[in-house]
């Protein structure tokens, strides 16, 4: 099975170093979904001082508001995506409706957020936008500039991310044991052409990686750099699981299907049923050597995995994929 995801995209690019020294590009917009971590938002927007173009933070409440210092930055707005239409809409898509185990999430918004901002970005015009989650250290201009050189050529740009690992419960179990860990792009630092992305992303765990999908079929999708993620207590919260595994059998499925050039497979349920049962030994396996503080949250993802079968992966994939139609119509301001 695929261990190392950056295999699928382009790592590094030898040209951008040409553009560096006599060039500046910036995003048009930085977006910042927000929920509730705000001394997280304001060290991240204190490291921003110098960005002399919109930020936007996308939050769910104006009274979030109030404790975020503004003062050292140029331009920034809030926006409540709550109070928008076209969120309505991104509601009303197929993956966000579907009630199910693999959606025990509560009031994780994050994916309405940045789904919302790709939209927001073409309505205010914007070719490029950087996507940051709050959570981010390590951003410095010359980390942008690359990225920016990079989108030139792709439709998603974005920084590996090193140190805390930016991965599941399971894979932070995992890295506990030895496991080889590959840091890939996520959703916390991507730079976007929202007019060239023919991604959205799902409510699904690993929504971002579903998100570049579209792109890395296209291979209009590189790595640039590297970027910090501030660690966290991975856990402090067994429903975590609950929230994780479906959408780890998915990406990571779809991913192993992309890396053997057999994507049309995606569809099959001998492949879905090979898949699962591949991770339930590995997770099994897994619990065999866990320390005790582990077992409960692996047992958990054993439970959860369970439930899930082949024809749910591909129900989901087929309404994941209507879903890219139907979100391409309202970007198109058809839908």
């Amino acid at each position: 099975m695929l261990e190392n995801p950056q295999t699928l995209i382009n790592i590094g690019n030898n040209s951008i170093n040409d553009f560096l020294e006599n060039s500046e590009r910036l995003p048009d917009a930085i977006y910042i979904p927000f929920l509730n971590r705000y001394n997280n938002l304001n060290e991240l927007l204190l490291s921003l001082n110098w960005f002399d173009r919109e930020i936007i933070i996308l939050v769910s409440d104006e009274n979030e508001t109030t404790q975020i210092d503004t003062t050292k930055n140029y331009k920034v707005s809030f926006v409540n995506c709550s109070k928008f239409e076209v969120t309505g809409k991104i509601k009303k898509l197929r993956t966000f409706k579907t009630v199910s185990f693999h959606h025990d999430i509560d009031d994780w918004d994050l994916p309405i957020k940045r789904n919302f901002a790709l939209l927001h970005a073409i309505q205010n015009g914007f070719d490029s936008i950087l996507l940051i989650d709050d959570d981010i250290d390590g951003i410095t201009k010359r980390i942008i500039n690359k990225g920016m050189i990079a989108l030139e050529s792709n439709n998603i740009s974005g920084c590996l991310v090193e140190g805390f690992p930016d991965t599941s419960v399971i894979g932070h179990i995992e890295q506990k044991y030895g496991e080889p860990y590959y840091p890939f792009l996520s959703g916390n630092f991507l730079f976007i052409n929202p007019n060239k992305t023919d991604g959205f992303f799902p409510l699904i765990y690993n929504e971002d990686w579903l998100f570049m999908i579209p792109s890395i079929n296209q291979k209009k999708i590189s790595a640039v750099d590297m970027i910090f993620q501030k660690s966290y207590d991975p856990f402090d919260d067994i429903c975590r699981i609950k929230l994780q595994e479906f959408g780890e059998v998915i990406a990571e499925g779809l991913f192993e299907l992309i890396s053997q050039q057999k994507f049309e497979d995606r569809y099959s349920e001998k492949f879905w049923n090979e898949y699962l049962n591949y991770r339930k030994s590995y997770v099994e396996e897994l619990l065999q050597q866990a320390d005790k503080k582990y077992v409960p949250f692996i047992k958990e993802s054993l439970t959860t995995s369970e439930k899930i079968k082949a024809n749910n992966c591909i129900d989901f994939i087929k309404n994941w994929e209507e879903d890219i139609l139907t979100f391409k119509k309202i970007k198109n301001n058809e839908g």
